[in-house]
């Protein structure tokens, strides 16, 4: 990455948070213990506190906070928080530079996501393997998902997503196909890296050789979705009581949300293989999917939006009344897996096309200005992620010439340009539930920043 920043992130407890101690009076100043500690090294408690303190797995800079009431009042300090500073995405226009080999031997690489630490953790979809991967190379096999099975084409292990609360629920998500179908299930990863408590989420997506989605993204609201194909089978793309040929959302803990749509897991319809999912900066929803023969598509993905499959493949066909998409390529020249969004900057990898594109979102919701990397100089081109430091790991899938373990994970190296850090003090909890968290916000709360 050639230009960073760091951002500290504080997750407050739910409960207990500071509260002013004179009645009702609104607090107007938050005091936060701070300090900024080197990776590994942990540092005392305030004055009268019991518990470990800091504990730093990366950079660590905040433990407690307490609130000051117009009088000059304090309470007590919050329950102990978890904090840690990591590395901020830097703003400006993201542009992919030198790459570098990070792994290989790797048996098609299907998802990717990264631990709080920066390390990455894949998975490979006919090995139904899950590796963590740091930046600088190291591998290690964190075990197998169980119940997992290829269908002799597009389906195995799939999409896999870090919980939100990793911190203190070490989860990990998985989309995969089983004997009796598609599922979303839930792991822990155990401090000796290895898996264990395999959960089914969400069952009843069929499955088929091709069409199985896989893709797994948090989005802002805390909520999981999921890309899920149509199994081969069109006509389930445009039932609603179908899992199949959808967006999917659910809880945490696979209960259905109260706002989706038909009442049960789908968040959009009329899909034929979506897989790419990521948010903007807006909390948009991006969805990349691939056509039948004709278009491949980008779609910004509304709560019950009808995409039209099989009607509609992009804007070819009978497409009227549809969600129209803002993106399109002829199926030679993408086939689009996976999406990230960098600085509203929109990062497709292709297997067919072979090809990385970037497209800026403009004010409009517009895909514009278009660039093209690596054509051809990697061959099929799986998934593509940003790093907490702002750069880029791109997995390759020599999938269709049935060799095992030649696959690789590359790490491409992002020049930023043109604008200001996009990254920055994100608190959360229950103290600073009246204002959304953000530093500006909420007066005279000071927590220290170092460059990470």
């Amino acid at each position: 990455m050639a230009a960073a920043t760091a951002a500290l992130t504080v997750a407050l407890p739910a409960t207990g948070a500071a509260q002013p101690v004179s009645g009702t009076a609104a607090p107007v100043r938050y005091e936060a213990e701070s300090a900024s500690i080197p990776q590994g090294a942990v540092e005392s408690n305030p004055a009268g506190r019991s518990g470990p303190g800091f504990v730093n797995r990366t950079e660590v800079a905040a433990n407690y906070v307490r609130a000051f009431d117009p009088k000059g009042n304090k309470s007590d300090f919050s329950p102990e928080t978890t904090a840690s500073t990591r590395g901020s995405q830097p703003g400006g226009v993201p542009d992919p530079g030198a790459v570098s080999p990070l792994a290989s031997g790797v048996d098609v690489g299907w998802g990717l996501a990264f631990l709080p630490d920066g390390a990455g953790v894949y998975t490979e979809r006919n090995t139904f393997n899950v590796h963590r991967l740091t930046k600088s190379g190291t591998k290690t096999l964190l075990g197998k998902v169980p119940n997992s099975q290829t269908t002799g084409g597009e389906g195995g292990l799939m999409g896999v997503e870090v919980s939100p609360n990793f911190a203190t629920d070490r989860y990990l998500y998985f989309l995969h196909t089983s004997g009796d179908g598609n599922r979303i299930a839930r792991m822990k990863l155990e401090a000796d890296n290895a898996l264990s408590g395999y959960t089914v989420l969400l069952r009843g997506m069929q499955k088929s050789r091709f069409h199985n989605g896989g893709r797994l993204r948090f989005g802002p609201d805390g909520k999981l979705y999921a890309s899920m194909g149509d199994a081969q089978n069109q006509s389930l793309a445009q039932n609603r009581n179908s899992l199949n040929g959808k967006i999917l959302r659910i809880n945490q803990d696979g209960t259905i949300p109260s706002d989706n749509p038909f009442g049960n897991a789908v968040w959009s319809m009329g899909h034929r293989n979506p897989q790419g999912i990521d948010f903007d900066s807006k909390g948009r929803l991006w969805q990349a999917e691939f056509g039948d023969g004709t278009m491949d598509e980008v779609n910004p993905i509304q709560k019950g939006g009808n995409y039209g499959w099989p009607s509609c493949e992009g804007t070819s066909g009978s497409c009227s009344g549809y969600i129209a998409p803002k993106k399109t390529w002829s199926t030679s020249a993408a086939s689009p897996s996976g999406l990230t969004v960098v600085n509203d900057h929109v990062f497709v990898a292709t297997t067919r096309g072979e090809r990385v594109y970037r497209l800026r979102i403009d004010a409009s919701a517009n895909l514009v200005e278009q660039k093209t990397y690596f054509q051809g100089a990697y061959g099929r081109l799986r998934t593509v992620e940003v790093d907490r430091d702002g750069d880029i790991w791109l997995t390759t899938s020599a999938d269709k010439d049935d060799t095992p373990g030649n696959d690789r994970i590359l790490l491409i190296d992002v020049v930023y340009s043109g604008g200001p850090p996009t990254g920055g003090f994100r608190p959360t909890g229950s103290a600073f539930n009246d204002n959304g968290g953000r530093p500006g916000q909420r007066p005279g709360v000071s927590v220290r920043r170092d460059a990470a």
